[in-house]
This record gives C-alpha cells, sequence and structure tokens, in this order.
C-alpha cells in the first residue's frame, strides 16, 4: 500500500493508519533520536508492528514455542532486514506475531524488539524459542527472556556444518554428521562422536571444528536434550519464517 510518492512520507501516512486501526507500532527514522534508554543506535531505521490480531495470536500461542528470524532482501532498499517472530498455531502452522524492518542486526536492537513486544505481553513467557546461531539474537533473547530454553535450528546447525567442508569429498563424514544431530539416542550420540574423533580419514580440522564450535553448545541444538516437551513446545526448526516470508513475496 504505497499513500505517497515519498516512501517517507507514505511510511509515516501508513503508521498513522495503522495506528488508528489499533495496531502497535514503534517508528525511529533514522533522522529521529532513539527512545530514552532504548540503546539504539543513533542512525538505525527501526519499523516494529504487531497488529491486534498478532497481538492476540501471541497470547494465545506464546506460552509455548515460538521463533526469531532475519530475512535479507524484501525490500528495495539495501541492508533492511525484515526480522520475524513467529509462533505455532495447533495444527502446526507458522503464526507471525510481530514484525521489525530494521537497519542493523545489533544485540542493542533486537533486544529493543524482543523486549517491546514483552512488554505488550508480559503474561507471556516462552518455553522454547527457536533460532539460528547468530549470536547477536542469542543475546537478546537471552536478556529478554532469562527463563525461556533458547534452542538452535536443526536445518541452520546442519546447513552451518556443511559450510566448513565438501561434503561431496566425505559423504560417510556428511551422513554421521547428520545422523549425530538429529538422533535422540545418548548412546548412539556418543557412539557417533567416538568414530567421528578417532577416524583417521577424517580431517583433524573438522575434528576440532566440532568439538571447538558444537559441543560447548550442544544443549541448544541436540534432540538427545530436547525431551519431554509437551505438543506445544515441541519443534526442531524456525523455517516456518522462511516460508512464511517465501508465501507472502510470491503473493506480492
Amino acid at each position: 500500500m504505497r499513500l505517497h510518492p515519498d516512501d517517507a512520507v507514505s511510511t509515516k501516512l501508513l503508521i498513522q493508519e495503522l495506528s488508528r486501526k489499533g495496531t502497535l507500532i514503534y517508528y525511529k527514522d533514522k533522522q529521529d533520536s532513539a527512545r530514552i534508554n532504548s540503546r539504539l543506535p543513533e542512525d538505525a531505521y527501526v519499523l516494529c508492528i504487531q497488529t491486534s490480531f498478532q497481538l492476540d495470536a501471541f497470547r494465545r500461542l506464546g506460552n509455548g514455542f515460538i521463533g526469531i528470524d532475519a530475512t535479507h532482501n524484501t525490500t528495495q532498499y539495501q541492508d533492511l532486514l525484515l526480522f520475524t517472530i513467529i509462533a505455532r498455531d495447533r495444527w502446526g502452522h507458522g503464526v507471525p506475531v510481530a514484525w521489525m524492518l530494521s537497519s542493523n542486526a545489533t544485540t542493542e536492537t533486537i533486544t529493543f524488539f524482543v523486549k517491546w513486544v514483552r512488554d505488550a505481553s508480559p503474561e507471556v513467557r516462552p518455553a522454547v524459542i527457536m533460532t539460528d546461531r547468530d549470536q547477536a539474537q542469542i543475546a537478546a533473547l537471552e536478556i529478554a527472556y532469562p527463563q525461556s530454553r533458547i534452542f538452535l535450528c536443526t536445518w541452520h546447525v546442519l546447513r552451518a556444518i556443511r559450510s566448513h567442508f565438501v561434503t561431496t569429498q566425505f559423504q560417510a563424514l556428511w551422513e554421521k554428521i547428520k545422523s549425530w544431530v538429529i538422533t535422540e539416542d545418548l548412546a548412539k550420540f556418543h557412539k557417533i562422536w567416538e568414530e567421528i574423533s578417532t577416524d583417521t580419514s577424517v580431517p583433524r580440522s573438522i575434528v576440532d571444528y566440532l568439538a571447538t564450535e558444537w559441543l560447548p553448545v550442544v544443549h541448544m541444538w541436540s534432540k538427545i536434550l530436547r525431551k519431554n516437551r509437551s505438543i506445544f513446545e515441541e519443534g526442531n526448526t524456525n523455517m516456518l519464517i522462511e516460508a512464511y516470508v517465501f508465501h507472502l513475496s510470491e503473493d506480492d
């Protein structure tokens, strides 16, 4: 919806229209001063949106499983990121419950967004929050929701690992790593790791990478530690966000 030929004017007119309809909005242009104690960078562009439908959905569904992720290239403007917080309904479908357009992805900006959502619904305390291994996102979630369990998306974990070696040259190793990541069996988890770490055909650089980058945060990604969750806390991926954004862009 474009309300004026100038995008900045159009945005402000749209914000006024959405606000009249009960949408929660925080808007800071690059020239605007940041809210006191917000810790937002002074040159940041930030637009947070939570419609009345999203607010209700977050309050109904947010105590179980939610996910957060950033999507690039959703607008014509370079380096403008779309952050989405998404909940799951009773049928496992993704429900976007808040958005933020931002010119950066710093811990301070993401923390502001998550706290903004939290403060509008202080009664909601997600049991599980899923993200990829973005340190700024993880730090922001730990600040805003210190009691929630933060898990890493299985798909993102595997994507990160496979980027560190040529899987076609080590196909057997790649199959073992996939089994290691997704197994729920503790004995199998230790057995596979023993095989990987002692196999002389596996490059030491890969073993060291797994040992230093992934074993210390095993509690965030391994399914051996994701047991005894209710059906509303289940989930091993935040790819519902990518699926939603993809279909949104296709519809446009």
